[in-house]
This record gives structure tokens, sequence and C-alpha cells, in this order.
């Protein structure tokens, strides 16, 4: 069980991508956006760190990969996703969203 607080990210390029996933007029997709901004910091991955992650073989989602890189930038403790198989070779401890409700309650 974890007791405290908990300091949530989002990696930067995950924005577009919730963006171009919403099927809703603009001015709600910039709410979204608002919403998760308020709720989570935002971190990008440092240029030596795009460029590992372009070299990395092991992931094969180069987007994956990034979300691995802006993890460790901020050093988090573990990366929240549904795709888990895609993060075996991920650098950071990976969770899914159920596991980590399990740690929390």
């Amino acid at each position: 069980m974890l007791t405290g607080k908990i300091d949530g990210y989002i990696a930067f390029h995950s924005l577009s991508i919730i963006w171009y996933s919403l099927r809703i007029p603009d001015e709600g997709k910039r709410m979204w956006l608002r919403d998760i901004c308020s709720i989570l910091t935002v971190v990008g991955a440092s240029h030596e760190q795009v460029l590992e992650a372009i070299d990395n073989v092991q992931f094969k989602d180069f987007e994956d990969c990034l979300q691995d890189e802006c993890a460790r930038k901020v050093h988090a403790d573990c990366l929240i996703t549904c795709n888990i198989k895609d993060f075996k070779t991920a650098k950071t401890k990976v969770y899914s969203p159920d596991e980590l409700v399990g740690i929390i309650n």
C-alpha cells in the first residue's frame, strides 16, 4: 500500500496523441488537455534522450521508448500503461492501471 502524495507526469508527445484521438470539437479537446495538464505535469525528453531513443533497437515502438525516456528524465518510480508487453525492455518499472490501483489502495 502506498501512502502520501503521488506526483503524476505525462509525456509531452502524449498530448498530441490525445488531441488527435478525441473525436470532439476543438474547444472540447482544449478543455480535456487543460484538465489533464492541471492534474499532471508535462515532461519532455532531452535532445540526448531522443537520440538514445532513436538508437534503442530494443523497443519496437519509438513512441513507447520516448515514454520511457520521459519517465527517466523525472526519475519516475514507474510508468503506467495498458500496453505492458511493449515495455519489456523499459528502464522504468511498468504497471498496468489496474496494478496501480492495487498499489495505491
